[in-house]
């Protein structure tokens, strides 16, 4: 996630890592891009998942669902998570969820897709 940040802040500065120049450029790159080779987007940014796109997800009635979609919370944070700050993760839910969350968070426990933390926060686990 942080080499996609990293490259999102690169493009949105006009520079572009082209993995195959002579081809892509010409189909492509616009303008000046096309012979400077870099893709020129101004000071236009915008961010993915934001408030402004749709906010947070609604938490899943079905209990498949809530494990799969509290896990992926987990790995779309940079930080650890303990139950409660995983249950703000959900639009129109926080304090009412939490005890599914904690057993969710036990089921991914289980099956080794989260860390258990000392001070009762769970991590993701990374692929290597």
């Amino acid at each position: 996630m942080a080499l996609n940040a990293e490259r999102a802040a690169e493009e949105a500065a006009g520079h572009v890592r082209w993995l195959r120049p002579d081809y892509q450029i010409p189909r492509f790159a616009k303008g000046a891009a096309a012979k400077t080779r870099e893709l020129g987007l101004g000071d236009t940014v915008i961010a993915i998942g934001g408030k402004k796109l749709g906010g947070l997800p609604a938490f899943p009635k079905d209990k498949g669902e809530q494990v799969m979609a509290i896990r992926a919370v987990l790995q779309g944070s940079s930080q650890p998570m303990d139950a409660a700050a995983v249950s703000r993760a959900f639009k129109n839910a926080g304090k009412k969820i939490e005890p599914r969350v904690l057993q969710a968070l036990g089921t991914l426990v289980r099956y080794a897709e989260i860390t258990p933390l000392p001070d009762g926060r769970f991590s993701a686990r990374r692929a290597a």
